[in-house]
């Protein structure tokens, strides 16, 4: 997958594909509003009311060292609002979006040095504004 990160607080993309497993997924959803049986009529209809559509790009990292770990968060840590670019699975079209970070999980897998530390792949969603 081809993913370009921006942080909110600077002016160039940082190309991240090169971080990412195959455990990485694009995913395209819908917000609705007033839908489900809980607002059905008496019939028990389901009531579909779609407001909008959105981005959420499910990030998983290769296992990475110290210094990879660092550039790779470089453009996620300084504000929690970021913008990406990436090829709609759905079009191969290039989309940006204005995204905000979720909650993010890394750990350590194993040092052999303080430079040399490996961590096993970070993961981290990332949802359209």
């Amino acid at each position: 997958m081809e993913l370009l990160l921006k942080s909110i607080n600077h002016n160039t993309y940082k190309d991240v594909s090169d971080y990412l497993s195959s455990d990485t997924k694009v995913n395209w959803y819908d917000v609705s509003k007033n839908s489900g049986r809980e607002v059905s009529n008496a019939n028990g209809d389901m009531i579909l009311n779609v407001i909008n559509d959105k981005w959420r790009i499910d990030i998983v990292t290769i296992p990475l060292k110290k210094s990879q770990y660092q550039d790779f968060f470089s453009e996620i840590t300084p504000n929690p609002r970021l913008y990406a670019k990436f090829k709609n699975p759905y079009t191969g079209q290039w989309k940006e979006c204005l995204m905000y970070r979720g909650d993010r999980t890394s750990e350590e897998q194993w040092a052999i040095t303080e430079n040399n530390t490996v961590y096993k792949g970070a993961s981290l969603a990332i949802i359209e504004l």
